[in-house]
């Protein structure tokens, strides 16, 4: 028998689509795990999970939304049984490219192409310096032996709809999308923010307001206007710990295979 697997790219939407079938009857199966990695690097990341309890779970089509743009991705599908053991795997290479500003959480995604200023951002290393009253030197302390990094974000957010080659901007209701996109900024959770040039970030959005700029004109685009938020990096992008810690994966510990 076989795995069925094949993977789409989607680069005006900033994520790629897993899917996956038997070929054949399998038996035996009680996880079906998605994988991913870097290629040519060593560890895989576990991306998603299910349980299977009949042959229709091992039919997926999951949406990666967290793999940096430009890269080329190896995905892995796995079988395994009850004692963790693999029955069987298939591999499938794709590039990983779009041209948006994307963030996301582990179920929703909002990406925009008109992307000012997209990103500015800043490197934190927290430090103190304390002045002894008969020292001719101050002495210097730093908190913590990693770096983090905070910023903005900049983008005209307009619904974009129709297939990758014929997307067209959808303004008729402009102010409803803007305020849905703002909800979804202020649930408190973690988000990933990736750019076109291969950043990506785990954050939590840390604006006390969001600026919505009526100032702003796009000669091109009715009632296109630009929104500006904040953010602060709060775990590692590439950490399966971290992004399950912060509901960006379903996969747990006992399936991760890195850091």
């Amino acid at each position: 028998m076989a795995i069925n697997l094949t993977c789409t790219n989607h680069p005006h939407y900033g994520y790629i689509t897993v899917d996956t079938s038997p070929d054949g009857a399998y038996s035996g199966v009680s996880k079906l795990i998605i994988k991913r990695k870097i290629k040519d690097e060593f560890l895989f990341t576990s991306v998603y999970m299910k349980s299977v309890a009949s042959a229709a779970d091992l039919t997926v089509s999951f949406d990666d939304f967290l793999c940096r743009n430009n890269y080329e991705y190896q995905f892995k599908v796995e079988y395994r049984n009850a004692q963790n053991g693999i029955i069987d795997s298939q591999t499938y290479n794709i590039k990983s490219y779009f041209d948006v500003l994307v963030i996301c959480d582990g179920e929703e995604i909002w990406y925009t192409p008109l992307n000012v200023s997209a990103i500015n951002f800043t490197t934190i290393k927290p430090y103190a310096v304390n002045t002894p009253l008969y020292s001719a030197k101050p002495s210097y302390y730093s908190y913590t032996e990693t770096n983090y990094e905070e910023g903005t974000c900049t983008g005209i957010f307009l619904k974009m709809t129709g297939p990758e080659n014929k997307i067209v901007f959808d303004t008729s209701h402009n102010w409803k999308y803007r305020k849905d996109f703002k909800n979804f900024i202020t649930l408190g959770n973690a988000k990933v923010i990736k750019s076109v040039s291969g950043e990506a970030w785990l954050v939590g959005i840390k604006s006390d307001s969001i600026s919505d700029n009526s100032l702003f004109q796009n000669a091109e685009i009715e009632g296109a206007r630009q929104l500006e938020f904040g953010w602060l990096e709060i775990g590692d992008f590439e950490s399966e710990a971290d992004l399950y810690e912060n509901g960006l994966i379903n996969v747990t510990e006992d399936y991760w295979s890195g850091i």
